[in-house]
């Protein structure tokens, strides 16, 4: 009798939301204007029949698969990540979960009144109210400290038989049931994601990347970090990567960490394992390994990576042991001299190496200048993105969405060149240094 309740309550609010969501699908928009969107016109109507009964599986099943795909991100998002963006990291503007928009809205209806929807779904909603004093009690570190404060003082309010409301209660309680169904696999996702990424390994710290950022910029950051952001090479066949495993160029090791180019049937590829990437390395990145000797002469970043690159060979020369290892080795990263374009396809922001998030973090050289000029040479981008608590954090995380937004664009168009005397990469500068940061001087 339940099901067949369930079923004809929310036959067409999930109609309409499917409806409604394939539209959205169809508009040329930014993530944070369909997360408007998708929230004023499809979360909302999970509000009504929420009121009454939770909707049936198969239904709720489909409706888990519309947000991923509304928002282009089910090859790399698992379809809970950019609703719990909001509820775990406070970026503002995300899309609702529905299955917890429509948990919360029972749960209010049952605070309220007890409920007006069959025996069983008010007893359901009395076992999610539970479950969310539970994790307020609990302190749970990723229900903010006012949610957490709203539920138990609703809970108060309910002991003493009265009927709890007021300011933030709605969302306290959509906060609360989207962690007691996602929250532990959200942050187990993040972890294992972290610690698999072969390029730039972490703890995970680096998701704090995206805390109180808009959804728009939190959207193209996760998606660099989630491994979304790709070229052909990540999209090549098992087949290929089976026959074309690629080697360490120093000292022949499968298993690697940076690759500038992927290894296919035209290329060997390049790249070096963790072992032959040394820490001052490691810290400074390798976009100034990628400068010719021609960009070397350009502006402060071109002198910059002549010092970094100078001081490093120095390092590496006063080290017998390292100059006896690199004779029986192959070659380290900076003794390449001419840096080969990948066959999958190159960066269309600065026209070399290989398309992906590894490129434009680790290598490229655009993206390179412009933290140069914001970051005033502190850290590296990538080890300013790595390290917990280090300055302009806020600022790496801006650069790495507009990059990963130009990425995005330009992939497959007429790409930009960072050679030619600097001047076609001008434009790519320029769209970093956006005028809220005041952070960066016109290029000439």
């Amino acid at each position: 009798a339940l099901l067949q309740v369930q079923i004809g309550t929310w036959r067409r609010p999930g109609d309409k939301a499917i409806e409604r969501a394939a539209e959205i699908r169809t508009h040329q928009a930014s993530a944070g204007h369909r997360a408007v969107l998708w929230n004023t016109y499809v979360a909302s109507l999970m509000l009504y029949p929420g009121q009454a009964c939770e909707p049936p599986a198969g239904l709720a099943k489909g409706l888990r698969l519309l947000c991923t795909r509304t928002f282009g991100a089910r090859k790399w998002a698992p379809w809970w990540l950019l609703s719990g963006l909001g509820v775990e990291l406070a970026v503002k503007g995300t899309p609702k979960c529905l299955e917890a928009t429509a948990a919360a809205a029972g749960v209010l209806a049952w605070l309220r009144s007890g409920g007006w929807g069959p025996p069983q779904a008010r007893a359901r909603q009395q076992q999610e109210w539970s479950r969310m004093t539970r994790i307020a009690d609990g302190a749970h570190a990723a229900l903010g400290a006012s949610h957490a404060a709203t539920i138990q003082q609703a809970e108060l309010v309910r002991l003493d038989g009265g009927s709890p409301s007021g300011h933030g209660i709605g969302a306290a309680l959509y906060a609360a049931a989207w962690i007691a169904r996602h929250g532990a696999e959200a942050a187990r996702w993040r972890r294992n994601r972290s610690a698999a990424r072969r390029w730039m390994t972490t703890n995970g710290n680096e998701w704090e990347l995206l805390r109180g950022a808009r959804f728009t910029e939190a959207f193209h950051v996760a998606r660099a970090l989630s491994g979304g952001l790709r070229g052909g090479a990540g999209c090549r066949s098992n087949q290929d990567r089976e026959r074309f495993p690629g080697r360490c160029e120093q000292c022949g090791n499968p298993v690697l960490e940076w690759v500038w180019c992927t290894a296919g049937a035209l290329s060997p590829g390049l790249g070096w394992c963790a072992g032959c990437i040394t820490e001052p390395q490691r810290l400074l990145g390798a976009a100034m390994w990628a400068m010719t000797s021609g960009d070397l002469q350009h502006g402060a970043f071109g002198r910059a990576c002549f010092d970094s690159r100078r001081e490093i060979r120095a390092r590496d020369g006063e080290d017998g042991r390292a100059a006896a290892q690199h004779q029986a080795a192959g070659r380290r990263i900076q003794d390449v001299v001419e840096w080969p374009a990948s066959m999958w396809g190159t960066c269309p922001l600065c026209g070399r190496g290989e398309a992906g998030a590894e490129h434009l973090i680790i290598w490229c050289p655009a993206v390179g200048m412009a933290w140069h000029r914001m970051g005033e040479g502190r850290l590296s981008l990538v080890q300013t993105i790595r390290s917990e608590g280090a300055p302009m954090r806020r600022q790496a995380a801006e650069l790495v969405h507009q990059a990963s937004f130009l990425h995005g664009s330009l992939m497959g168009r007429a790409g930009m060149d960072f050679g030619c005397g600097l001047s076609p990469s001008t434009r790519t500068i320029r769209c970093f240094s956006k005028v809220r940061f005041g952070l960066l001087e016109s290029v000439a």
